[in-house]
């Protein structure tokens, strides 16, 4: 070994220290925090990317599983079963992400696969509209968020069939009338009813005419 080899000193660049301020009492907090900031800004968008491919992913398996089960009525307990658990994850990642909205709309997802005890074919209606809906909010990259004055406010959508609600609608008001459907999954327009009481519970009929409204 030479002795008399001179030692190489290197000094690694330090972003970080360029960015925040040092003084007599140390580190600029704030400085600190601000870049943190920005740092976890970078992050999350980052993963908000790999979680739109994710949610992608996962809607695509919740429609071969209703495919599945809409072929064959073997599968529908089953693939109800493996539905729950794909909704219930992108009902926790989606607000984690910034989709409030897909997380709002997995909720009620959730509450119909787990309320219906014997689901059947006749459910695969709300099966499909929940599908459909969380789809065209990931296409739309509808976060459901609060914006900026600068841009528009969301809109809310009733994300439904217009026969479902119409028709079933109809049958619990003062005069309904004729129930009967031309459609391929129900043929009375009742049995929407029994349907929504099957998932919330009994539906006092007649209902008042400004049922329909809600709370609004």
């Amino acid at each position: 070994m030479n002795d008399n080899i001179e030692p190489e000193f290197i000094n690694p660049p330090q972003n970080l220290k360029s960015k925040v301020d040092f003084n007599d009492n140390g580190i600029d907090m704030a400085a600190l925090e601000k870049v943190e900031e920005g740092i976890n800004k970078i992050v999350v968008e980052k993963l908000s990317v790999d979680y739109m491919e994710t949610a992608v992913k996962d809607v695509e398996k919740l429609q071969a599983l209703y495919n599945e089960a809409n072929s064959s009525d073997d599968k529908i307990k089953d693939n109800f079963k493996k539905m729950f658990d794909v909704v219930h994850d992108m009902k926790g990642q989606g607000g984690s992400f910034g989709y409030d909205l897909v997380s709002s709309l997995c909720d009620s997802f959730c509450h119909v696969l787990e309320k219906v005890e014997n689901p059947s074919v006749k459910h695969l209606v709300l099966i499909k509209l929940h599908i459909d809906a969380v789809q065209f909010v990931l296409a739309k990259e509808m976060t459901g968020k609060k914006q900026t004055a600068k841009k528009p406010a969301p809109i809310t959508l009733f994300l439904t069939g217009d026969v479902m609600t119409g028709r079933g609608i109809d049958q619990v008001l003062p005069h309904p009338g004729d129930p009967r459907l031309y459609e391929p999954y129900v043929r009375d327009a009742r049995r929407y009813v029994e349907i929504a009481e099957e998932v919330n519970g009994p539906i006092k009929r007649p209902v008042d005419w400004s049922y329909i409204w809600g709370l609004t």
